[in-house]
């Protein structure tokens, strides 16, 4: 039984070590909105969520270098 419960922790510890986590990275996100603060079509009418537009203006500062792409999360321990 216990042999189990250390397999399972060091699987479940393996796998949160590896998963990949965005940088610290400011990303300033601007939009017009409709009355309820619900975001307004883009020019292609396209209406994207506040996370969407979040996440692609951070893909856009990680082409751009200014911000690291994500990384295996204990990368970040040793910074």
């Amino acid at each position: 039984m216990s042999l189990v419960c250390a397999a399972a922790l060091l699987g479940g510890g393996g796998w949160f070590v590896t998963q990949s986590v965005h940088s610290e990275c400011d990303v300033a996100v601007s939009y017009f909105a409709d009355s309820n603060g619900d975001p307004l079509p883009d020019k292609d009418g396209v209406v994207r969520s506040v996370d969407e537009l979040a996440e692609l203006a951070y893909w856009e500062k990680v082409r751009a270098g200014d911000c690291e792409p994500p990384a295996a999360r204990w990368r970040q321990w040793f910074r």
